[in-house]
């Protein structure tokens, strides 16, 4: 594991398709690293996915947030699903390494208050008019903002969003993309991206078509709601 923090602070520029993030709206920024798992971040609600419901996500730098798996680390080449044991959701997971990287930040925050959850309920409303029962009461948002791959040229560079919002009973994943100009990192023997989400009883699973292809990077125009550079799943 590779762990180097910086006082680095980037000024992101917000790009239009993703809701606002950086530090001036409450953001957390990940340190600097190549494989590490943080702590488990505590949820003030119950997050149900799949008939099970969790209290604790997790941040994997490689692109994924984690249901419920303390012991699980590193996995920056990835592996298809379904997973067994594996909960989490993908936005991008392939082999991202910010430790010497002053250009990039993954920021994150927990959303709690009315004005943003109304502005995510009308976004998934718009998408989903007849599954939203009750207005959602938790989000989580996680950034990964001009994020490089392991080995990679530092030209090459990904801008991606990833949200989670539940009103208590139902659960929903917003995912945006602005920028993905890789696919892999060097250390993953051309083994391309992942998309979609696991809930790690091999049962219920999702791939996007483009997961392990070189097309995975043409994402940033399609879209599975109408909406170039969005994806939304019922969880």
């Amino acid at each position: 594991i590779i762990y180097v923090e910086t006082t680095a602070n980037i000024s992101p520029l917000i790009p239009p398709n993703f809701i606002s993030f950086g530090t001036e709206y409450g953001d957390e920024i990940m340190p600097r690293c190549d494989d590490m798992l943080p702590l488990p971040i505590l949820t003030p609600v119950q997050f149900p996915f799949f008939g099970k419901k969790y209290t604790q996500i997790q941040i994997n730098i490689n692109g994924l947030i984690l249901f419920g798996n303390g012991s699980i680390s590193g996995h920056y080449t990835p592996s298809r699903f379904p997973v067994k044991r594996l909960v989490c959701i993908a936005p991008y997971w392939a082999d991202v390494s910010t430790s010497r990287d002053l250009l990039s930040d993954i920021f994150y925050r927990q959303i709690t208050d009315a004005v943003t959850l109304r502005e995510l309920d009308a976004i998934v409303s718009d998408s989903f008019p007849n599954l939203v029962s009750y207005p959602s009461v938790w989000a989580f948002v996680v950034t990964w903002y001009n994020v490089p791959g392991y080995g990679l040229s530092n030209n090459l560079r990904n801008t991606l969003q990833a949200i989670i919002l539940t009103n208590g009973l139902q659960s929903f994943t917003i995912y945006h993309y602005h920028k993905l100009q890789w696919s892999y990192g060097t250390a993953s023997a051309d083994i391309h991206a992942q998309v979609g989400f696991n809930a790690g009883n091999e049962k219920n699973y999702f791939i996007i078509d483009k997961s392990f292809t070189p097309d995975i990077l043409s994402i940033t125009n399609d879209s599975n709601v109408g909406k170039p550079g969005r994806y939304m799943f019922y969880i």
